[in-house]
């Protein structure tokens, strides 16, 4: 399990560019748990001098991202708030995030974020939507079928016979008996 948590931590700390340019790095992770750095610099400072509110929500998200990940589940963000504490000053700041909830296709995660002071700067709540669930399944693959459908379609506007199945049916076929079939 731990073996797996430190692959996951290398994986996201040197895929996502978002992190990379962001100055962000995955320190920690345990299942539904995950704990992310970002270097305070001039680039994310507002014109106050504290670290803009868009660099303290994207830390939020993304270390809600990855405590959904450390869950074993790709994820996306589905809805996020976030409630500014205290003005963002010091040299890192340091964000946590712990599932609260999870369900078949959400799962919903708590977020602090600390400055290198122990500061408490911001608090949010994301709801992340699971890839995997078997909804998201079904409808990908509807969509791969309406894909072929269509393409073969537009083939036939073109003249292609390259599909003879296709085109010595097509006048039984309609769209929306098409779309019917697929929606089953």
């Amino acid at each position: 399990m731990e073996e797996n948590m430190h692959a996951l931590m290398e994986r996201l700390n040197s895929s996502s560019q978002f992190l990379q340019s962001n100055d962000m790095r995955v320190t920690e992770v345990r299942h539904g748990f995950a704990k992310v750095e970002m270097i305070i610099d001039e680039q994310i400072l507002n014109i106050h001098g504290f670290v803009h509110g868009g660099a303290l929500f994207s830390l939020a998200d993304t270390v809600a991202g990855a405590a959904s990940f450390a869950t074993g589940r790709d994820s996306v963000t589905l809805t996020g708030t976030i409630n500014y504490i205290k003005p963002g000053r010091g040299g890192k700041l340091i964000g946590i995030a712990q599932e609260i909830s999870s369900g078949r296709t959400t799962g919903v995660y708590e977020v602090f974020i600390f400055n290198d002071e122990n500061v408490l700067l911001s608090r949010a709540t994301f709801t992340m939507f699971f890839l995997d669930s078997d909804k998201m399944k079904k409808r990908k693959s509807r969509n791969n079928a309406l894909f072929i459908y269509l393409n073969a379609l537009l083939n036939l506007s073109k003249g292609d016979s390259a599909c003879p199945d296709f085109n010595s049916s097509y006048n039984s076929l309609s769209l929306r008996d098409t779309l019917r079939g697929i929606s089953t």
